[in-house]
């Protein structure tokens, strides 16, 4: 982390060009990583360009890893930058992950999940950090392997919608998985005025965006 910062702090010009951040994670001992001055510096420096970083890539490098304080990272979301200039999420490998992540970034327009395995409790979340607030509106959704987190999707856990089903407009699903597959009927149903793609597809979803 020092050594990009050092390359950022050299260079003001890379740091302007940044619209992607993506986090590897690799041990389940990571909440020190939100705290410390090195990357909270990074963030801060990340958001003094005048085109926010509109990606957000978490990726677990081993299996049953999620973070080891989620709270401490939806609220560090909540405080940054990408609360607001958030578009695109891609979770991978993410055991336990939080639907808050999704509400405390009403940009959201695409998400990608592959492996992520959803929260099964929020009793220790804040309430501000679901309570009232306005849920994105998903133009793509991309999952695989990540059935719980669609169907809390579907769902109402906070009794009020986790995201807005009626601008979607590209969705892709394996049909291989009987988990998943369940849940496309009810998106189709929520999204039928503005799908325009339904991709039906055995393989690994394609991460990222052109924008």
């Amino acid at each position: 982390m020092a050594k990009i910062q050092g390359i950022l702090d050299d260079d003001a010009s890379i740091a302007k060009s940044v619209r992607i951040v993506h986090l590897s994670i690799e041990h389940k001992k990571n909440a020190w990583l939100f705290k410390h001055s090195t990357f909270v510096g990074l963030i801060e420096l990340l958001a003094k360009s005048p085109r926010l970083p509109h990606t957000l890539r978490l990726h677990f490098c081993k299996g049953e890893i999620g973070f080891e304080d989620p709270v401490l990272v939806t609220g560090r979301l909540l405080q940054s930058f990408f609360s607001y200039s958030l578009t695109v999420l891609d979770l991978k490998c993410y055991k336990q992950a939080s639907l808050c992540l999704f509400l405390v970034c009403p940009g959201l327009k695409e998400v990608f999940l592959d492996d992520v395995v959803a929260e099964k409790s929020y009793d220790q979340y804040p309430g501000h950090y679901y309570s009232g607030r306005e849920p994105p509106a998903l133009e793509r959704l991309d999952y695989r392997g990540s059935h719980t987190v669609v169907r809390q999707l579907l769902a109402l856990p906070f009794q009020a919608a986790v995201v807005s089903w009626s601008h979607l407009r590209f969705l892709t699903l394996s049909p291989h998985e009987r988990e998943g597959i369940a849940y496309l009927q009810p998106i189709l149903d929520a999204a039928c005025d503005t799908l325009e793609e339904l991709r039906l597809t055995n393989l690994r979803v394609v991460w990222g965006s052109a924008g």
